[in-house]
């Protein structure tokens, strides 16, 4: 999947905007690189939670048995 401007704009920014308006926790998955933790920074800062404290978990070996 090409990334470009568009897809960012249609698809990603109104599944993280609906995320940052919800109450849910969030697991997000992919590849190393693919901007996993921006995208959670962005849910976070436009969140009702944006001044809560913010973890990042990061430990590819222990999850990958388990999801």
């Amino acid at each position: 999947v090409e990334v470009t401007i568009d897809l960012l704009r249609d698809r990603i920014e109104p599944a993280g905007s609906a995320a940052a308006a919800s109450d849910a926790v969030l697991l997000l998955r992919g590849e190393s690189g693919t901007g996993k933790n921006v995208l959670a920074r962005w849910i976070r800062a436009n969140s009702p939670r944006a001044h809560a404290p913010f973890v990042v978990a990061s430990s590819p070996s222990a999850w990958q048995d388990r999801v």
